[in-house]
């Protein structure tokens, strides 16, 4: 009976990737105790250890993150989201202002994109630079206006005297009458 449910167990599928996930995570989050000590009767009494927080003179000593420091964790945070998201964080270059990195967007798309991912990233951010930079700031970006094709004869016309100012001179000298 014991070998058939061994054969059984093994037969089975494994867990799914999220369940496998969450599982992994979930003893990843679990405290390694640091000793144990015996006390009188068999009984065990585990000390938890605790990291001291940094003194002041070890974050001075730590170096600055700088704008190559960011670009990198921006590329590398942004292979861990979406196609659509990543493509978009990959043409996008970060500044640093502060204890926040900044974005600008082009258009309110772009900016909805990077608001879903914004928890994240703030959560991201300040694992890998112990909390140095802790927020994504995400600013409207300068947009230009285009103007539009000149379509009439005249609209052409005037929209290559405007490049090329030596036109205007061709056509006085000849003595043109354009509409």
């Amino acid at each position: 009976m014991q070998e058939l449910s061994n054969k059984i167990q093994e037969s089975r599928l494994q867990l799914s990737g999220y369940d496998a996930f969450k599982q992994r995570k979930q003893q990843e989050r679990i405290l390694t105790p640091k000793e144990e000590k015996t006390l009188p009767g068999d009984q065990t009494q585990t000390e938890i250890a605790y990291e001291e927080p940094p003194t002041a003179e070890a974050l001075v000593n730590e170096p600055a993150i700088d704008a190559d420091a960011v670009q990198t964790l921006w590329l590398e945070f942004s292979k861990q989201t979406g196609v659509r998201i990543s493509s978009l964080m990959k043409a996008i270059v970060p500044a640093i202002d502060g204890k926040d990195v900044v974005v600008q967007a082009a258009s309110a798309a772009q900016m909805d994109a990077l608001d879903e991912v914004r928890f994240e990233f703030n959560r991201f951010v300040t694992v890998q630079t112990s909390g140095k930079l802790t927020n994504l700031r995400i600013e409207k970006g300068a947009t230009s206006v285009v103007d539009r094709k000149p379509y009439t004869d005249k609209e052409k016309l005037d929209f290559i005297i405007k490049k090329t100012p030596q036109w205007q001179e061709v056509i006085e000298k000849l003595g043109l009458r354009l509409p």
